[in-house]
């Protein structure tokens, strides 16, 4: 989300061409939805949840995303 609005602000540079490859390939709205899913998983996780479950679900969200 960053590079796409501030290509300066990135931090790590180092993973540039992976960030420019991804940014290119997804939608903003794309990752948002993605990184709902993934924080989601983190907060049913702090409740003591399954973890194997949970990131089988995560799994399976992010793949249909």
């Amino acid at each position: 989300l960053i590079y796409r609005y501030a290509p300066d602000q990135v931090i790590n540079v180092d993973l540039i061409d992976k960030i420019q490859y991804t940014a290119s390939k997804n939608t903003a709205r794309a990752l948002t939805v993605k990184l709902d899913i993934i924080m989601s998983t983190q907060n049913d996780l702090h409740r003591n949840t399954n973890m194997r479950l949970n990131m089988e679900q995560m799994m399976l969200r992010l793949a249909r995303s």
